[in-house]
């Protein structure tokens, strides 16, 4: 038994092996990719209009979205929106002082050196795979009435919409507290 186990694991790996290169042909083409998730997601909003159904499966993708694009948000180095939640009720271990963590660091001269651009905690690449990925398997699941399951709509797109400005709030407070904005990111560094 143990001989088939490695002759699986060994066609598991080659097959990821190719997938990985095949996807990786594709990451100097950022216009194409997206072009191509914004197909699918066409593809998958028709047919969910005119199915009629399949709303939760429709909820679970926009949550799943939403925290994608949270996760793309935040810079690399930082503590999560979730990590800082669960701190919320315990002692802190240890002093932080994120006022002069992430503010201009002072030279030797006393003068401020500027900061250079924020890394992102999830780069654009793997943003749009996973992106790619959950818009085909919403799409996949459209094909089978499992699951559609009854739901009365209006409820979840309430409740969306609720856990999107409670997000939008979380992530401008957390913007706030580290002293950074989206466009950080695309800040040029001085040499």
């Amino acid at each position: 038994m143990d001989q088939e186990e490695t002759i699986i694991d060994k066609y598991i790996f080659k097959l990821q092996k190719k997938y990985r290169q095949k996807l990786e042909k594709y990451i100097i083409y950022p216009k194409e990719r997206w072009a191509f998730t914004i197909v699918v997601v066409l593809l998958y909003i028709i047919r969910v209009t005119l199915l009629g159904g399949f709303y939760v499966v429709s909820y679970v993708f926009a949550l799943f979205v939403l925290h994608l694009f949270v996760q793309f948000l935040t810079p690399q180095g930082l503590p999560d929106i979730d990590e800082e939640d669960d701190e919320i009720g315990s002692l802190p271990i240890h002093s932080t002082n994120s006022d002069s963590q992430n503010s201009a660091s002072a030279d030797e001269d006393g003068g401020q050196i500027e900061k250079g651009p924020l890394i992102r905690s999830m780069n654009e690449f793997k943003f749009w795979h996973k992106c790619t990925v959950a818009a085909v398997i919403s799409l996949f699941c459209t094909f089978s009435q499992l699951f559609d399951l009854p739901v009365f709509w209006p409820f979840l797109l309430g409740y969306f919409f609720m856990l999107l400005v409670f997000t939008a709030r979380r992530q401008i407070r957390h913007m706030n507290k580290y002293n950074y904005s989206f466009f950080d990111f695309f800040r040029k560094s001085k040499k």
